[in-house]
Order: C-alpha cells, then sequence, then structure tokens
C-alpha cells in the first residue's frame, strides 16, 4: 500500500449550530422525588432510538473527555445526555458553564459546594444536585426491568434469596424481574450516594432488603457492614421508588 493510500481522511469541521442532539430528547422534565425535596433540582430526559454523532459535544459545548473520546457510540451517548441532563439541573441550582468531570474512580466530579448524581438507561438519562449545606450525599439511579435471559445473572450478584422471599411477601403484585431490578437500583442509589464518604467500592452484599413499603414506597435497607461513621453495621436507610413507567423504575437515597 502506498503513502498515499495510507493517509486519513481529512478531519470533519465542526459547526457550531446547535445539534441535531436536540431532536432525540423527547421529553425533559423533573424528576419524582418523594418526599418533594425543594432544594434538590434535577433533569430526567427522555430519549429516542438514534444513532449518535460525536460532533454533537463540540456543537453543543459538552465537553468530551478522551477516555469518552476513544468508547463506543453507546457509552458515548450515556455521557453526553447524561452531562446534558446535570448542565440543566446545575443550572437550576445557579450553577453555569460547569463541565462534570469523571473522577479517579470513574465518579462524576461536581463543582463545590454541590452534591450530585447522575444516571443513564435505554431511552433515559437523568441528574439531581443540590447545595452541600442543605445535604450531604445524594443518589439517583433509572433501571429498565431485567429481561428474562439476564434475570439469574443479576439476582447472582444483587440480591440473595432471603431477600428475594421478604420481597415477594411484601410485593406479591410485582414480578420476580420487577423486584431484583428494584433492589438492585435501590441498592445502586445508594452506593452513588455513599461513595462520597466511603471513599472506596464496595458491594451489594454490604446492605440487604429488609422491608419494602407501597405508602410511602421505600425499600429498606440495613447494612452489613461498616462503611463510615455515620453507617455503621446495622443501622438502616431508606431509599425511595418510583416506577416512571410499567418497566423503568427510579430509585433516590439522601441524606
Amino acid at each position: 500500500m502506498s503513502s498515499l493510500d495510507q493517509r486519513a481522511d481529512p478531519p470533519r469541521a465542526v459547526d457550531h449550530s446547535p445539534s441535531q442532539a436536540r431532536t432525540v430528547i423527547r421529553h425533559a422534565a423533573q424528576l419524582p422525588f418523594h418526599p418533594a425535596l425543594p432544594f434538590v433540582k434535577s433533569c430526567v430526559l427522555t430519549l429516542e432510538d438514534a444513532p449518535f454523532d460525536p460532533l454533537w459535544f463540540a456543537q453543543e459545548h459538552i465537553g468530551m473527555p478522551a477516555s469518552i473520546g476513544r468508547s463506543v457510540p453507546k457509552r458515548q451517548a450515556e455521557f453526553f445526555f447524561g452531562r446534558w441532563a446535570a448542565r440543566e439541573a446545575l443550572v437550576q441550582c445557579g450553577v453555569t458553564g460547569f463541565d462534570v468531570g469523571i473522577g479517579t474512580s470513574r465518579e462524576p466530579v461536581w463543582p463545590p459546594g454541590v452534591v450530585g448524581s447522575l444516571t443513564h438507561c435505554h431511552g433515559y438519562a437523568a441528574a439531581a444536585v443540590a447545595p452541600a449545606r442543605d445535604l450531604q450525599c445524594l443518589g439517583i439511579d433509572i433501571e429498565r426491568v431485567v429481561t428474562p435471559q439476564s434475570l439469574d445473572a443479576l439476582l447472582a450478584v444483587a440480591l440473595d434469596a432471603n431477600e428475594l422471599k421478604r420481597l415477594a411477601q411484601s410485593a406479591q403484585e410485582l414480578s420476580t424481574a420487577q423486584l431484583a431490578t428494584l433492589a438492585f437500583s435501590a441498592k445502586e442509589s445508594f452506593y452513588k450516594a455513599a461513595f462520597r464518604q466511603v471513599g472506596r467500592f464496595f458491594g451489594f452484599e454490604a446492605a440487604r432488603v429488609v422491608e419494602f413499603r407501597e405508602r410511602p414506597r421505600v425499600l429498606r435497607l440495613e447494612l452489613t457492614e461498616s462503611l463510615a461513621d455515620e453507617w455503621r453495621a446495622g443501622c438502616t436507610i431508606d431509599v425511595s421508588f418510583q416506577w416512571l413507567a410499567d418497566e423503568v423504575v427510579f430509585t433516590s437515597f439522601c441524606a
């Protein structure tokens, strides 16, 4: 092959006009926190299925870290729309022009004086933020109910047989897949919130489901190991949940 054949195509010029990303956002709204927390600002995007164009980062003035630039389009889209939601939430909190970065443990890096959380799944991206003077920590998660093909794998990592039995007895109207997804999401929300204080990875086994309540919609978790001064083994925490759709659950934890 000649050297001429090996030359890369010239880079595409960046069009700084509004991108087609805006046509992918079907709806933007506030997250349904219950109880309502007036100091928490949020944004949830409902998204259409569409091919992702990395040029949208520059067109929408959203920073693209090098690691994301090397990622597959699916990961790029998750990062892009998650940061879009974060930007909208931060504006409501009085913060503009801040790119939420990636920390050494891949956690989102929020501006000083702000706590926050990000989540995304197929068709959704969301962010929630609050002043650090009002909340010590905040965690959110949105999940689509696991498919039958993936249920056993989720059960193996997210909860044990006793947790599943307790849930099934308390929430008989929900399927095993819905219950497993709910437990997984609740533990994810707590992990995201607690990481700021704990500062290390901990597994799903660090918290077990001990109670399901429909009114208000709460999943109570009991810690099986001490994670921080405020979260000792044996203490309980309440994670709120709402169904965004029949097969989509939203969970949140704050303290």
